[in-house]
């Protein structure tokens, strides 16, 4: 009785799907480098055959499966190296078995033998159980470089390597520093050339603005001119010049009379007064009649006289805008 049982025993246990290639003579292992530094990035390709397959059922198609390199057996070298990465891969009833590995310390790296078929099912987190195959990694001695190189101290402190290209940028920016520089101190010995420049810059925007400004009306006052009467067109016309001319002559014309044209002219141009500014004497001149001499002989606006007139205001301003007009600290100045 007590020999069938154990004849029964052994015929179970050679029935189970177990497989060790550690003392198999067909494994082999190789390692690149052959001499193994601290530091280094080291392959271990671990080949074997098997007529047992670990892959599980749901990679049993594959021929390539990578492996996760958080395993227990790894994680217990964490201290003395790093497992990258880990991938099996087969070719008919041929494994091969790559880690790489980045070892910390000098002396021997041992892996403990572990189940491949474990490995799989943790890394592809299968359901089913695959069969047992034992692999076991031969020791990595792990030298120091120092010691290979027969060093006993440390080298002396060597100054720090400069990037290419620094001496061309300093050079560059010391030329830029020196320009800004000379700049900077033309500007002060320039400064009254400088100021009156931008003054007579702003009065010259401005100047083209109000000129701008005026040629909008007016051109607005020409559209408008059918629905307004002869004194209303009038009014709105020395309206719109007045305000131009306070802006080009730096004077208040909101009140200024007719007869006040000349003299304010002649104070700012002198004896040669502008053609273009003669003609706003003449405007104001005719406007006034129309409002004032009601009911009198040509107290009305002839046929095309409305738009005669205003296009010799425009041409008036236009020219303004064309040439500018500047004013200086003593007063104004002409540049017709």
């Amino acid at each position: 009785m007590i020999f069938r049982a154990v004849l029964l025993a052994l015929v179970c246990l050679s029935a189970l799907p177990a497989f060790s290639v550690d003392s198999s003579p067909e494994a082999r292992q190789l390692v690149i480098p052959k001499n193994i530094f601290v530091g280094d990035t080291v392959v271990i390709r671990y080949e074997f055959s098997s007529d047992v397959c670990p892959f599980p059922a749901e990679v049993a198609e594959l021929s390539v499966v990578e492996l996760s390199p958080d395993y227990s057996v790894f994680a217990r070298l964490s201290g003395k190296c790093l497992v990258k990465s880990v991938e099996v891969s087969r070719a008919g009833s041929l494994y091969s078995l790559r880690a790489e590995i980045v070892p910390w310390k000098t002396g021997t790296i041992d892996f403990p033998a572990f189940d491949l078929g474990a490995l799989m099912q943790f890394s592809t987190k299968s359901r089913s159980v695959p069969p047992v195959v034992w692999v076991d990694f031969e020791p990595l001695s792990v030298s120091s470089i120092a010691e290979h190189l027969g060093a006993d101290s440390f080298r002396p402190p060597s100054a720090p390597l400069l990037v290419p290209g620094t001496k061309l940028i300093l050079g560059l920016v010391l030329v830029a520093a020196i320009a800004l520089f000379s700049a900077f101190v033309f500007s002060l010995t320039r400064i009254p050339a400088i100021s009156a420049f931008f003054s007579r810059l702003v009065v010259s925007l401005s100047l083209k603005k109000n000129a701008r400004i005026a040629l909008r009306n007016f051109r607005r006052l020409l559209k408008d001119s059918d629905s307004l009467g002869d004194v209303e067109f009038a009014a709105r016309v020395q309206s719109v010049s007045r305000n131009y001319l306070s802006g080009l002559l730096g004077e208040e014309f909101s009140s200024a009379t007719t007869g006040d044209l000349p003299r304010v002219f002649s104070s700012v141009f002198g004896d040669d007064v502008p053609q273009e500014i003669e003609i706003f004497v003449s405007v104001f001149a005719r406007t006034d009649y129309i409002r004032f001499a009601h009911g009198l002989c040509d107290s009305e606006f002839k046929a095309d006289e409305r738009r005669s007139m205003v296009s010799s205001l425009i041409k008036a301003v236009s020219a303004d805008v064309g040439s500018g007009t500047a004013r200086d600290d003593a007063g104004f100045e002409e540049v017709w």
